[in-house]
Order: structure tokens, then sequence, then C-alpha cells
């Protein structure tokens, strides 16, 4: 039988960045499907086995499993056919690098990436003679049809969802369907995963969890929005496909039972939008007494809530609630596509406030055409918010989205210079700005923000405490956001370590 290993890679990055693995649930929800199907498939998470050890080399940090370690497990597995995740374009070169040993250790290996990137930027992803092929999309049933040509010396032409190479030109063979019924795709195989390492990295880790063990969950793909700077619709689409709740609850029972979970953190892209369908997942964790606490680090957009179903969602276990505010200034909400009531979003923070939520939200700087001005103006708005915590990203382009064309265009990003811009900077210059400048004015956001709401923090937290784990929880905040403010008056690029 065909042996199959699929592979997250290590991370590098720069020494002010600090990396926690989480479970690859995109590649256990490919092995779950192939398992189904009666194949036998290994994970190997090179980030998670390797993440006590990092390698610092000039000015990075890599995480995870060295190349020699990876070459080894490769060469002891002798895999036929190797998927690769690639999810985000900053961390690409991780990919690549697995990609070169694979080929260096079996040549024969059929090699696959996939994933944000792959499916954003299949052309410059196949520019690497190590990989094969590249799946756009959902990859479970695209990877299955994979293993099934090559199984027959097929030549994948006709696996819809893929990309290739044929006599040097790269070529699609054509777009696979999303899957209707996403509740067809088993829970993720996570007996795969070194789930222990998971749980003991959050232990030793800065986190923000009021409870551990804690791991994440997917209860809907797709998202109908068109953000100019997001690039999620090359994996799920624009059509939004949920779970059935009764499905989504039962996971979190599974993953109590085989687990301990105590906590989950749902990474939906929208896991609010059908306010009825959120609702019936909050009664359903009620109505079976599931002791859980849960939050939604991806972000939920605030226009889909009102105040019946917040309440409902913290007596099922709802701690905190991320919002993608994004900006505080309406030609940059309108350049980017999200528009919504601004006074509504400041009374929705007002009542998770006092109904005890801890709230959070992302917001974006350095637009392609953005002045100082609606800079300033979204730092104010975060701090007259009443959000309790505020995380400002440096805007990124992204292949596969509008923004990253205008970057292109303009020519405030060359990606043949061999830079990938992050969230936290680098590689991009704006109208108005130079990368350096950015990350100034990023430093200043959090400073800024920070210096506003340490003297208050003790008192806002005092207002959510309504149990000894609230206590706990409050204490616990407080000595992250004190390191985060000590960090932020070290220098710049610095106040992340602890985020």
């Amino acid at each position: 039988m065909t042996r199959i290993l699929l592979i997250n890679p290590p991370v590098t990055t720069t020494r002010n960045e600090t990396i926690g693995p989480n479970p690859p649930l995109g590649l256990a929800y490919i092995a779950a499907y192939l398992e189904q199907e009666n194949y036998k498939v290994s994970i190997l998470d090179a980030l998670a086995e390797g993440i006590e050890n990092p390698i610092t080399k000039n000015d990075f940090v890599r995480f995870g499993l060295s190349d020699d370690d990876i070459e080894r497990f490769i060469s002891s597995y002798e895999p036929d056919v190797v998927g690769i995740s690639q999810m985000f374009t900053s961390y690409s070169n991780n990919a690549h690098e697995i990609a070169k040993i694979v080929k260096q250790t079996c040549p024969d290996t059929l090699v696959v990436h996939g994933g944000a990137h792959p499916s954003s930027a299949p052309h410059i992803v196949l520019d690497d003679d190590n990989v094969d092929l590249v799946v756009q999309g959902e990859g479970e049933r695209t990877f299955l049809e994979i293993i099934h040509e090559f199984e027959n010396d097929g030549s994948f032409q006709d696996v819809p969802g893929v990309w290739m190479k044929k006599r040097n030109e790269v070529i699609f063979t054509q777009k696979r369907p999303y899957f209707q019924d996403i509740d067809e795709i088993p829970f993720p195989a996570r007996h795969l995963l070194p789930m222990e390492k998971y749980f003991e990295a959050n232990r030793k880790g800065v986190n923000y969890a009021m409870r551990l063990p804690y791991t994440t969950m997917i209860t809907s793909r797709g998202c109908p929005y068109d953000c100019v700077f997001c690039s999620i619709h090359s994996i799920w689409g624009y059509k939004w496909r949920p779970r059935l709740p009764s499905k989504v609850v039962d996971e979190i029972e599974f993953l109590q039972k085989s687990y301990g979970i105590r906590e989950i953190h749902f990474l939906d892209d929208n896991v609010t939008l059908d306010r009825t369908r959120m609702e019936k997942i909050c009664d359903e964790i009620i109505r079976r007494e599931i002791d859980i606490k849960w939050t939604t680090p991806n972000g939920v957009a605030i226009w889909t809530l009102n105040k019946p179903l917040i309440q409902r969602m913290k007596t099922s276990g709802c701690y905190r609630l991320t919002f993608g505010l994004e900006s505080g200034n309406e030609n940059t909400l309108n350049f980017i596509g999200k528009r919504y009531d601004r006074n509504h979003a400041l009374d929705i923070i007002d009542y998770c406030n006092k109904i005890g939520l801890y709230t959070l939200s992302t917001f974006i700087i350095g637009f392609p055409y953005e002045p100082l001005q609606s800079i300033e103006d979204t730092i104010d708005y975060a701090i007259n918010s009443g959000i309790d915590w505020a995380i400002f990203y440096i805007a990124t382009p992204l292949p596969f989205t509008r923004m990253y064309d205008i970057y292109i265009n303009e020519g405030y990003y060359r990606p043949e210079e061999g830079n990938h811009p992050t969230e936290f900077g680098g590689g991009c210059s704006t109208q108005y700005f130079n990368s350096e400048e950015l990350i100034q004015l990023q430093n200043l956001a959090h400073k800024k923000f920070l210096n506003n709401r340490f003297l208050s923090y003790p008192y806002r937290f005092v207002q959510k405490i309504k149990s000894l784990e609230d206590l706990k929880y409050g204490i616990k905040l407080l000595k992250i956001i004190t390191t985060s403010v000590n960090n932020s008056r070290k220098g710049p690029s610095t106040w992340w370590n602890t985020a």
C-alpha cells in the first residue's frame, strides 16, 4: 500500500516573534479522510516535535526539528507520497526546504504542496523543482484522488484542483467543487498528532487561555465577504458552509473525553455568521451540561452580534471575544471593504464588558494609500472603543488578494527581491511610509494603547470577576500585560514577545 506522509514544517521567524504550536487541522482533516478510505497515513508535525529546541542564526530563529532530524525521519519512513502544508507566505521557505530534503532523501517520492500560500500563488510554488503538484482549495478529495492516480500511474491531469508543470509550463486541471456538506468529513485525525506536545508548550509558554489544556476546532468554512487584504477564499471559497450544531458539540464532547480538553478555540472566519446556528450550538452545550470555556481568536464579525446572542454565548462558556474592527477611519474601512456601524460596535463592546466578557480586537495600519491621520484615527478608535486589548498589524499584501495587485502595480512590493512581508513589518512601503516607518508606527500604536490601559486594567478586570476562576485569570492577564508594557518601553519590535 502507498506510504503517505503529511508534514507540518518548522517555522523560521525573526528574534522578535515567538511561536506556539497548535494542531495542523488541515493536515489532520486530510488524514482522517484518507483513513476513511482505508489508507494508512502518518503526520510529522516538525514544528511541534522540535518546539523546545529553537535554532538561532543571525537575526532569525527556527522553531521545530532540524533538517537532520527531518531527514532521518523521512529516510526511516520511506514515503511514496508527501503532502506539505504551506499556510503562510511569510513562512513558505520552510516548506520548500522540506521538499528539498524529501527529494534528496527519496528522489522518487511525489511531493505535493497545499494550503493558503500554494492555493494563492501556485506558479511561485511550482518554480521549485522539488515540488511536483500543488493542491488548490480544499485538500481532502483532491489528495485522495492524487493517491488513486499515483497508484495507477496516472498523469494527474484528470484530478480537479491540481496545478502542475508540463513541458516547463504551469497548468491547472480544473476547479474542484467545494464540499456542500462539510459534515461528510470525519473529525480531524488528532490521534496522529503529538497532542501532548501542544499541551506542554501551552503550559510552559505564554498563553491567554483561561483553562488548560485547550485545543482548536473549525465549525464552518468559507466567507461571503471580500476584504481587500484577505486570501482565505483561495482555500474555502466565498460560500459559507457550516457544520450542524449537534456535530460541533459532538466534537467538543469527544475532545473532552479523549484528551481532557477544558477550553476550545474556534478558528472559523465567521463562526457567528448565522445567529440561529450559533444559538443552537450554545443551547446544545448548555443542554448537555458540558463544562467548557471557549473563545474566538480569529475574530467574529461584530455586525453579526446582538445582546441576546452574546448572553447565550457567555452562558455556554464563552469568556473572550476577538473582533476584527481593523480601522477607525471611514475611508480606510471603505478601502478594506468592511462597512459596519462603528456606534453599534461600541455598544456591543460595552455590553460584552458589562456582562464580564473579555474583549480584544485586531487593527491594521499602513494600507497603501493610508495617510498618518487615518492611522491616528485608528489608534484613537482602539483606545476609545472600550476593548481590553488591541493588536495592531501592518497591512500585508498576500497573493490572491486585491491588495496584492495594488502593491505590485504601485511598486510598493517587489517579490523578486525575496522579501516576504509579514504583519509585523518588513518588505513593503506605501504612498506615505517606508517599511521602517510602518514598524515605528506599529510600535507607537501599541505603546499608546498599553499606556492608556495599564492603570485602568485592575479596575476593568475586577468588574469581570464573578468566580475564583475569573480572579485567577485576571491575575494571569495582569502579569502578561505588565510584561508587555515593560517590553514596549525597551524599544521597538519587542512588545509581541508575549502576545
